[in-house]
């Protein structure tokens, strides 16, 4: 009997964790006070993009993680 190998989908893991990360991100920028010389906007574009970099970190490590426990054999 052949052996179906499950392995998880790393861009989805990825684009996951970096679109909620955004998300969460922009959400704090724009609850908190913009820094003088920058629009309200910028901040939620700049924390937003760290968050979502971050997130995209996140999601590779979990989708790795998971790939090395479904695979022990």
């Amino acid at each position: 009997m052949r052996r179906v190998r499950r392995t998880p989908n790393f861009a989805q893991f990825m684009i996951t964790g970096g679109v909620i990360s955004f998300v969460i991100g922009a959400i704090v920028a724009a609850r908190g006070d913009s820094a003088p010389g920058y629009s309200s906007y910028t901040s939620v574009a700049l924390i937003g993009g760290v968050f979502a970099a971050l997130g995209v970190l996140f999601g590779a490590i979990v989708a790795l993680a998971l790939e090395y426990l479904f695979d022990r054999d």
